[in-house]
């Protein structure tokens, strides 16, 4: 019998990894405003762009090579050695200010934020009852967007209070030691060993190539490609926007959308199951585009603040649902796969999101970029619609059940 499923949800291993999983996450929140610092020190705006978009580059190569080798059993010697390289990286920034040294900081910084990231979803595993696996992944998602709430109006303040942005990464890194006692209270499970097993069973080059040629399979990837290049965009420049618009605390636009973000997690399935999944993902993406035009006309507060709760609410419900949807119509054999290369086109928009938007910015001005997002958006939707026959054939199934039956 599975020792996991008499434990509780809520158990102190499984809020410890959550705990960790937030500390994890510091690692982006942190970087609201590395733009504008970078901006302060000379860097022309396409240099910006690809010094922030190493950090999710290194992730691109680094997870699909770490991924294999992670399991519960060996997790917390992954979570220890990438912490201290992670800790130590936030200690750096303060010695590089110069092209070379920061991107080889980047990369180092963003593979080792991604073994650690890795590493805890990979121990999580170990304490979620099954039948509470949707409750369970809609906690550990807010867990992962918290910090993107709270980070960064405090940011600002946090850089007076200590005299500049790269000691407040050396605060972070600080922080972050927080990790170490968190590691002993966690004991993993070895109960789901044979599960895990049954889901290495090697997949052939045939059946790899086979299940990225179906449409259906590659739309879903696109859009949560597109949903995350304008996520990330927005994220790295809003502040720089913020600034351009005389808006006093742009942070808040990503305090009220993540808090949206979180809500729509949190509520999860009891929510989203009285829909269909086709209508949740036609409808945010369709409303996105009235989003990133509203944010593309803005002059003032007012509508920026506006379009907060609207983005949140839309980038909240379409992100679990396509992930929920990729899960469907995988092939049993092959649900892992996909999942993993859902989390390759978020990491892909994270490394192209900023580069783009730096070469729109770059040549024009903030209002064109938030075009581009609504028009790349707007495309996503006619691929959608393009699939959606094939896509309600698994209409029937509710989110709640894709999820439970990760």
């Amino acid at each position: 019998m599975n020792k996991v499923n008499s434990h509780k949800l809520f158990s102190k291993d499984f809020i410890a990894v959550n705990i960790m999983i937030f500390l994890a996450y510091l690692n982006l929140a942190v970087f609201f405003t590395f733009a504008p610092y970078l901006a302060a020190k000379g860097f022309h705006p396409g240099i910006i762009g690809i010094i922030i978009s190493v950090f999710s580059l290194s992730g691109l190569i680094i997870r699909p090579m770490v991924s294999p080798f992670l399991f519960p059993s060996n997790a917390r010697k992954w979570i220890a050695i990438s912490t201290l390289v992670d800790v130590a990286s936030l200690f750096l920034y303060l010695a590089a200010n110069t092209i070379w040294p920061l991107l080889i900081l980047r990369f180092v910084h963003g593979a080792a934020y991604v073994c650690m990231a890795a590493s805890k979803m990979a121990l999580i595993v170990a304490f979620i009852p099954p039948k509470k696996a949707s409750l369970a992944f809609s906690f550990t998602s807010a867990s992962m967007l918290l910090p993107m709430a709270i980070v960064p109006p405090l940011l600002n303040p946090l850089t007076q209070l200590l005299g500049g942005f790269d000691k407040v990464l050396a605060a972070t890194g600080v922080l972050m030691l927080v990790i170490y006692p968190l590691l002993l209270l966690i004991h993993p499970k070895d109960a789901q060993d044979n599960e895990l097993k049954v889901k290495e069973k090697h997949i052939s080059h045939k059946e790899y190539f086979r299940d990225l040629s179906q449409p259906k399979i590659l739309v879903v990837l696109a859009i949560i490609l597109v949903l995350f290049v304008c996520i990330a965009a927005s994220f790295v420049y809003c502040a720089q926007f913020g600034v351009h618009i005389n808006v006093a605390n742009p942070g808040l636009f990503f305090t009220i959308a993540i808090v949206m973000m979180i809500l729509v997690r949190l509520v999860g399935g009891q929510f989203m199951d009285r829909f269909k999944a086709s209508v949740l993902i036609a409808g945010s993406l369709a409303v996105l585009v009235i989003g990133y035009s509203g944010l593309a006309v803005t002059k003032g507060p007012i509508l920026f603040y506006a379009m907060a709760p609207i983005c949140g609410l839309c980038w909240g419900v379409a992100h679990p649902v396509l992930h929920a949807v990729l899960f469907r119509i995988s092939k049993p054999r092959l649900q892992s796969l996909n999942q993993n290369f859902g989390t390759e086109m978020v990491d892909g928009g994270f490394f192209l999101g900023p580069i783009i938007g730096a070469a729109i910015i770059g040549m024009s001005h903030f209002h064109l970029f938030f075009i581009f997002c609504a028009v790349i958006t707007g495309l996503s939707f006619l691929g959608f619609i393009l699939v959606l026959p094939e896509l309600r054939k698994h209409d029937h199934l509710k989110i709640s059940e894709s999820y439970n039956n990760k």
